[in-house]
């Protein structure tokens, strides 16, 4: 998936491929779900680790949504555009990461990812996309 991105020509597809879609899954997977089963096998040290990575994703959510939020509004255009690789990058992004967290939570992996992409369909209706 993230060799996908390096041949993306469209550098405003690349932004909500990589900050939107993929960060908007991967982020509540690896520091809920992935660190919620760490912590069963005492590895504590890597939820300290994380609340770092967790304060930057908070602030870079709030700015990728504001940037797609004002793209989103500016033209319908726009608007079926954004719609349309938001739908094709969530996609891809849910087939990576799907197999990855079968492994790391057993029969928890598959309600873990749908959580995290009705989290992602949430914020992107808030900014005005189509899911």
């Amino acid at each position: 998936l993230v060799e996908d991105t390096l041949v993306v020509s469209d550098w405003f597809e690349l932004l909500l491929a990589q900050d939107f879609v993929m960060d908007g899954l991967v982020y509540p997977l690896w520091f809920t779900d992935f660190d919620e089963r760490g912590r069963t096998h005492d590895a504590t040290a890597m939820t300290l680790l994380g609340e770092a990575f967790l304060e930057g994703f908070a602030d870079t959510s709030s700015w990728i949504d504001a940037v797609l939020k004002i793209a989103a509004a500016q033209s319908d255009g726009n608007r079926a555009l954004l719609s349309r690789w938001f739908v094709d990058w969530r996609a891809r992004a849910v087939d990576a990461v799907a197999p990855l967290a079968d492994e790391v939570l057993d029969a928890g992996g598959e309600p873990a990812v749908a959580r995290a992409i009705e989290r992602l369909n949430r914020r992107a209706v808030a900014v005005g996309l189509t899911v």
